[in-house]
Formats: C-alpha cells, sequence, structure tokens
C-alpha cells in the first residue's frame, strides 16, 4: 500500500490577484484595501486530506468566497494584530471563524495580518470530532465561529507553526501522512471549547443588512457608481443607517469602498493592456472621468502610478517565448 504524500510549499505574492490564483482549490476574491505595496505570503503543508498554511498579508485586506469543495476550514487569527471582521461581525479575541462544505464567507483586515488555516476533508474531520467528543464537527459551532480560548489558541499556532518550519525545513517523514493528518486534526479539536447549551447566534443588525445589499448594488455597477442617496433608494433605507452600516461592516464609506474596487478593475485592464489602447481608455472604462484624479487615487492605493503598471506588465509579457511588441518582425 502506497503511503499517502506530504508536500511543503513557500509562495510570495505582490499582487492580490496573483494571491488568488495560487490559492489552490479556493473560489475567492482578494481585495487590497488601504494603501501600500501589496505583499502576502504563505506556507503550506499539504496532504490528500488536509492543508495546513501560515500566511502573512502586509495590508489589510478583504476576502470573500468558499473554501474548497466537500472540505471544512478553521482558521486561527493572531489575537495580536488588526481587529478582523468576519461576515459582517468584529471578531471577538476567543473565537475563531469556521466554514462547512457550501457556505461562504466575508473576512475583512484593515491592517498587517497573520493567521493560520486548517482545510481539512468533512469526513475525516468528522470521524475524528466524533472519537473526541461523540458529536459531529458542525455541532460545535456556533453562526461559523469556533470557541477557542486565546491562550490555548496562541499554544496551538505556535505549535503548528513549529510543525510547519520543521517540515520545510528538514526531510520529509516518509509515510508519515496519514497520521499527520489526525494529529492536526486531533490538536485542533482538543482545543475547541464546546457551545453552552443556551448560547444562542447573534442576529445580525438591520443596518448591516442594509449595507450588505448596498454592497451588492455597487460591485454590479462598477463602472458607473450610484452615490449614497441613489443606494439608499434601491436597498430601502435611510441613508444615515446605509452610511453606518457600510463604516462597521467593512471600514469604510460607500463611496471608498465602490473606487477601490473600480480600481483593482482597472489594475487589472492596465497590467495586459494592449498596444494601440490607453490609459484614459482604461479610466473612462471604469467611471474615472478625470485622468489625474485617477492617477492620484491610484497611486494613493497601490504606490505606484498607472503608467508604471503599464510598463511592467508590458515588460513581463515581453519575456514570455515567441511575444513581440509591435513592429518588430520574426
Amino acid at each position: 500500500m502506497h503511503s499517502r504524500p506530504i508536500r511543503t510549499v513557500h509562495i510570495v505574492c505582490t499582487d492580490p490577484d496573483e494571491f488568488r490564483k495560487k490559492s489552490a482549490g479556493w473560489d475567492f476574491e482578494h481585495f487590497q484595501l488601504v494603501r501600500g505595496r501589496y505583499q502576502s505570503s504563505m506556507q503550506v503543508l499539504q496532504t490528500e486530506n488536509l492543508q495546513l498554511s501560515l500566511a502573512r498579508h502586509s495590508i489589510g485586506t478583504l476576502e470573500r468566497g468558499a473554501p474548497p469543495q466537500g472540505a471544512c476550514t478553521i482558521t486561527l487569527p493572531d489575537v495580536n494584530h488588526a481587529p478582523l471582521y468576519f461576515c459582517g461581525d468584529r471578531l471577538k479575541k476567543d473565537y475563531c471563524p469556521t466554514m462547512l462544505p457550501g457556505e461562504e464567507f466575508e473576512a475583512l483586515c484593515q491592517g498587517p495580518n497573520r493567521f493560520i488555516n486548517i482545510v481539512v476533508n468533512r469526513s475525516l474531520l468528522d470521524r475524528e470530532s466524533r472519537t473526541l467528543t461523540g458529536l459531529p464537527f458542525a455541532a460545535l459551532t456556533r453562526q461559523k465561529l469556533l470557541k477557542i480560548p486565546c491562550l490555548d489558541q496562541q499554544a496551538l499556532a505556535a505549535q503548528l507553526t513549529l510543525l510547519l518550519r520543521r517540515l520545510t525545513m528538514d526531510a520529509l517523514p516518509g509515510g508519515g501522512a496519514r497520521r499527520l493528518e489526525r494529529q492536526i486534526v486531533k490538536q485542533v479539536l482538543c482545543s475547541i471549547q464546546p457551545p453552552d447549551s443556551g448560547e444562542t447566534c447573534p442576529r445580525l443588525p438591520e443596518r448591516r443588512r442594509a449595507a450588505w445589499k448596498a454592497e451588492q448594488v455597487i460591485r454590479k455597477n462598477l463602472r458607473q457608481l450610484p452615490d449614497i442617496n441613489q443606494l439608499s433608494n434601491i436597498v430601502g433605507c435611510a441613508v444615515r443607517t446605509l452610511h453606518l452600516g457600510f463604516k462597521e461592516r467593512y471600514g469604510l464609506t460607500p463611496g471608498r469602498y465602490g473606487r477601490i474596487l473600480a480600481l483593482h478593475a482597472a489594475r487589472r485592464d492596465l497590467c495586459s493592456l494592449p498596444w494601440g489602447r490607453t490609459i484614459a481608455d482604461v479610466a473612462l472604462r471604469w467611471g474615472f472621468h478625470h485622468l489625474g484624479r485617477f492617477s492620484r487615487y491610484y497611486k494613493n492605493l497601490f504606490d505606484e502610478l498607472p503608467r508604471q503598471t503599464v510598463e511592467q506588465g508590458r515588460m513581463c509579457a515581453n519575456m514570455v517565448p515567441g511575444s513581440m511588441a509591435p513592429g518588430q518582425n520574426r
């Protein structure tokens, strides 16, 4: 019988889209929210039934989407880093986000953050959970959250980080993948504090629900963003309710949030701008009618000018075998 392989990789990305492409199995979007040079790094340990990763983002990001098919995920955020918002609520320090198969998530952090993700095949997780607790894994969660006391979180994170470092630096153990999977899952399950029988799921305030609806409208109208009065009419709430809800859920006003998403869309176009098209064409396409203002917004968010993005994109394209700039002869 062949042993299951253990694979470790180290990924460094300097663009949110690049990070998304390299996160195998995840269906999600990843946006830079605050000014600065973006960089994410991820150390990953992967077996047939489990993926353990240590991720670091240099600046604030918004992530949304769904985990790999058929898998449950458990996230251990660094309790000493910037506040984290998960599915619209600010995360308390003794709670850890969790996702079951088929569920979607939304996570926002306004500053640098570090976290450990454990992605486990659901059948393996349920089997180990029943053995240790007598309950399926879903019974241990409340509103997509696991309760793990802060000290236990820190101890668990230290153990998993040490394990990652050893497996990355040392020779990989032969034939130990199945034991490694069970060891990691047991460590996590033993740290969980079962929910109280009387514990109830928090209800989402109406203003945050309005913010979520408005965010859907913004994403569908990036090329011509509605103002907050139009948004409040579409959603069916007062302007103040929408403004407060957006600040609570995303830490931004609706206008700034829409502008950030439009700038990310423009950046994707500029990275592969065809010869014959201009930066002004891209700016107009995404609703920026003043080129100087577009350049200022772009520089403030990405720490580089639009023309620098275009130049880097064309330089990378020219390095690809067989690619040529206009006017070159074969």
